[in-house]
């Protein structure tokens, strides 16, 4: 699975603005209710990341799902329901604050919480929104922190609160994948 999330995410975004812009024209002649776009993007945002992860779970045996990765969809609705209660209280108050904290806790999400996000499938592992096959992977490890993925000249670190309680499960895994690398 070569997925690039760079790419795929600026293809996202442009296609949804060029759609969006034009009915946003057509829509919105005052310009008043410009927070209307706010649930368009994250949704899309959020596809753009649920989409890989469940092709993945389709094609692949999944051996390990990290803490955060258990509780994904809870946190989707979650983020959902924040959105739709944002959107009705601005449009009702115009009081900008809970799009600004909406916002605020939306990007701490997006910019940290996503990328602890682990699974470990039969032929790759996804990392936050990237995706590594076994073969690109140098080494695995642990350390004090948590588990230390080295691709090519990248090193990711997935936190020991990330992984839960299920870390055993893990250190076999691992263990067994450090072997395949080396050989």
């Amino acid at each position: 699975m070569d997925y690039k999330p760079e790419v795929s995410n600026r293809f996202a975004y442009c296609a949804m603005l060029i759609i969006l812009f034009p009915l946003f024209l057509l829509f919105e002649p005052k310009y008043q209710h410009s927070i209307l776009i706010l649930p368009v993007i994250v949704t899309g945002n959020e596809y753009a990341y649920a989409f890989p992860r469940l092709a993945m779970k389709l094609y692949e045996k999944i051996l390990f799902k990290s803490l955060l990765e258990r509780f994904h969809v809870a946190i989707q609705i979650l983020i959902l329901i924040s959105i739709g209660l944002t959107e009705v209280y601005t449009l009702k108050t115009t009081k900008l604050m809970p799009f600004f904290l909406f916002a605020l806790v939306y990007l701490l999400w997006c910019s940290f919480l996503q990328k602890q996000s682990l699974i470990v499938g039969s032929k790759s592992i996804a990392i936050g929104q990237r995706f590594f096959s076994y073969d690109s992977i140098s080494s695995l490890s642990f350390n004090k922190e948590g588990l230390v993925i080295e691709v090519k000249d990248k090193s990711f670190t997935v936190y020991n609160w990330a992984l839960g309680k299920r870390r055993d499960n893990l250190e076999i895994i691992v263990k067994e994948m450090s072997e395949a690398v080396k050989a």
